[in-house]
C-alpha cells in the first residue's frame, strides 16, 4: 500500500488528508432522496371464523420505484397489563419465559424461578416496576412482571383457557 495511509490508496491521491464533507467522490452513484412526506402504508384488519385477528400493512415507501414486501411478523395476543386480572398479573411473562427459555439442563420452570428470583434483587427492574405502575393509573399499570408467589400451575392454565 502506498504512503499516505488507507484512505489515500482507495481514493488513489497521495495525501492523507481527508476531503470537505461537501466534496463529491467521483464515481459514487447516490440513492434518490426520500420525499418530505411520505403516505403512510395501509393496515388492513381480517378476523378468521376461530377470532384470530390477522393484520396486514402495506410498504409506505417504495424502494427504487418498486413497492417493498413486508420485513416483518409480529403476534400479539390480548394479554398485555391492561387484560390481567390481580390472579394473571406476570402470567404472559412466565409463559413466555416457559416457551423460549428452556435449557437441557434446567426445565422452563426452574429459569422462571431463578429469573424472577434475580428481579427481586435488581433494583434496576423494581425502579421500572414502579415507574410503570406510577405512570398508568388505569389497568395498564398493573405488574408486567411475576412474582414467585403467584407461580402455580393453576394460574397458568386458567390464564392460557382465557386467553
Amino acid at each position: 500500500m502506498p504512503s499516505g495511509g488507507l484512505f489515500s490508496w482507495l481514493t488513489g491521491g497521495g495525501s492523507d488528508s481527508l476531503p470537505p464533507l461537501g466534496f463529491p467522490l467521483e464515481d459514487v452513484q447516490l440513492p434518490p432522496s426520500l420525499p418530505d412526506y411520505v403516505e403512510p402504508g395501509k393496515t388492513k384488519i381480517t378476523t378468521l371464523t376461530n377470532g384470530l385477528k390477522i393484520v396486514s400493512e402495506t410498504s409506505a415507501v417504495p424502494i427504487y420505484g418498486v413497492q417493498s414486501p413486508p420485513a416483518s411478523i409480529g403476534l400479539y395476543v390480548n394479554s398485555c397489563s391492561i387484560y390481567k386480572t390481580p390472579a394473571s398479573y406476570g402470567a404472559t411473562h412466565l409463559l413466555e419465559r416457559m416457551a423460549f427459555k428452556s435449557t437441557l439442563n434446567r426445565s422452563h420452570l426452574h429459569i422462571v424461578k431463578l429469573e424472577i428470583d434475580g428481579y427481586t434483587k435488581n433494583s434496576q427492574h423494581l425502579l421500572l416496576e414502579a415507574v410503570h405502575s406510577a405512570g398508568y393509573s388505569s389497568p395498564s399499570g398493573n405488574s408486567l412482571a411475576a412474582t414467585v408467589n403467584r407461580l402455580y400451575n393453576t394460574v397458568l392454565e386458567e390464564f392460557v383457557v382465557k386467553s
